[in-house]
Formats: C-alpha cells, sequence, structure tokens
C-alpha cells in the first residue's frame, strides 16, 4: 500500500463529514457561509508563500 494512501483517506472522510455535517444545517444560510469558508480555504492554501514553502522543504528532500 503507498505511503499517502492513509492521509488520502483521512481528507475524503473529513470532506465527508463536512458535507453531511452541511446538509443535516436546518438554515439556507450555512450553505453560503460554508461555501465561502470552503472557497476562501482553497485559496488560502494555494498562496504564495504556502507553494514556496512546500517547495523548499521538498528541494531540502
Amino acid at each position: 500500500m503507498k505511503l499517502w494512501f492513509p492521509y488520502f483517506l483521512a481528507i475524503v472522510f473529513l470532506h465527508a463529514l463536512g458535507l453531511a455535517l452541511l446538509f443535516m444545517a436546518n438554515n439556507a444560510s450555512f450553505y453560503a457561509a460554508a461555501s465561502m469558508a470552503y472557497m476562501l480555504g482553497a485559496k488560502h492554501a494555494f498562496d504564495a508563500d504556502h507553494i514556496a514553502c512546500i517547495d523548499n522543504t521538498i528541494r531540502k528532500l
């Protein structure tokens, strides 16, 4: 089994858990708030400083 597979399963589980909690919400405004939070989090993950940090770490390995 690949070394990255447990991490992949954890990410899939967290996404499924988030979607399940979102679908159980009673208020429609939660959909907009959750979508905005997810998009801003994805934007934050692909910031230049994070990409540079990952690139520098990979180069040192």
